[in-house]
């Protein structure tokens, strides 16, 4: 999968501006705030319909503008595609695919794949539990069109549910809530499933890359916690046993809203007693074990996106890293330049 080219009109801090990319490395040098970032940012958005930084989409929009757009131009193993990103101050978005506007965002999923790294992923492994859904949701809606799908219809139900929760019990009808209660178990076991699928599926990747950079002197792991249970029955038994202190805290207690995904090294808790050197060598095998993933099940190659982390890495682990970089589209933020075969540099300078 190769970005050929994209244009930006009142995007971030671009009026108007268009880029030409090589097929193998981009690198984007300069100063800080200068508006690197923003170009991985117009391709993530063309990817997964959002942005990495920022839940408001009228941020993306050009200073006293009142609409912001990527136009992205891009081929795949069968033919030229493009993506049309359109976001109004009145926060309202367009999407079009191949020139179809698409009444779904969730359209977007597996048409151009990524995967992103960025400083924040150093954190990754000590984080919220909720910033590590959020990636592997991301990695696996890419995979997986249903699985989006899934997420989606969960996150509404449990919206509904825990409305009723805070209308308090003495004004809740029961029947209703066991509705609720069973829409929201049958999506439960239809999204742990999925997720189960993937993250064996990933193992032995992330484990192999894990290896390879640490002279095989570790050993990672990944596990999969959830709440969930084995059957439907004992679901809905929890879910109403739960119910007093939903009640009282006016919001569902468990579910798979409430799972994680926890690191280990040589059986040690890498989120509480990993060294920073551990936990860059983990999310860095991670993170190459997302693009192998998605090869593997895709047969594309994804596009990474590398949002200044070269800082974050040492000499090894930065050369380890640009050793797995040749057989991808990469695009790269940076402060100095990186030269080198088959690289192409752009110095941005931020707009007067």
């Amino acid at each position: 999968m190769i970005i050929n080219s994209i244009k930006l009109k009142n995007f971030r801090s671009y009026k108007d501006r268009e880029f030409v990319f090589s097929p193998n490395t981009n690198v984007f040098y300069g100063n800080n705030a200068e508006g690197k970032t923003n170009i991985l940012e117009s391709i993530y958005v063309c990817a997964l319909g959002k942005s990495f930084r920022t839940r408001k989409d009228t941020e993306l929009i050009y200073f006293g503008e009142e609409y912001g757009g990527v136009d992205l131009f891009f081929r795949d193993s069968s033919r030229e595609k493009s993506i049309n990103f359109l976001v109004s101050n009145k926060n309202k978005k367009q999407i079009k695919i191949n020139g179809v506007k698409q009444a779904k965002i969730s359209n977007l999923f597996g048409n151009l794949l990524v995967v992103m790294f960025t400083p924040l992923d150093m954190f990754f492994a000590k984080g919220e539990p909720g910033e590590r859904r959020k990636s592997f949701d991301i990695l696996i809606s890419q995979l997986n069109p249903k699985y989006m799908h899934f997420l989606q219809e969960y996150y509404k139900v449990l919206e509904q549910r825990n409305q009723l929760l805070k209308n308090g019990e003495n004004k809740v009808n029961k029947m209703e809530l066991n509705i609720w209660d069973e829409k929201l178990v049958e999506l439960n076991f239809a999204i742990k499933k999925i997720r189960e699928e993937y993250i064996k599926k990933i193992i032995p990747i992330f484990n192999k890359y894990h290896k390879e950079i640490s002279d095989n002197k570790e050993d990672v792991f990944l596990t999969y916690k959830t709440q969930v249970l084995e059957d439907k029955e004992s679901m809905l038994k929890l879910l109403e046993d739960r119910c007093i202190l939903d009640f009282k805290r006016g919001f569902t207690s468990i579910g798979i809203h409430r799972d994680d995904y926890i690191f280990e090294i040589n059986g040690v808790n890498l989120g509480l007693f990993g060294s920073q050197g551990q936990i860059r060598t983990a999310i860095l095998s991670l993170k190459l074990a997302e693009k192998d993933l998605i090869l593997q099940e895709k047969g594309e190659m994804p596009v990474l996106l590398l949002d200044d982390v070269m800082s974050e890495l040492d000499e090894k682990r930065r050369r380890f890293l640009y050793e797995k970089l040749n057989e991808c589209q990469v695009f790269i933020t940076c402060t100095d330049k990186i030269e080198g075969e088959n690289v192409k540099t752009f110095e941005i300078i931020k707009e007067k």
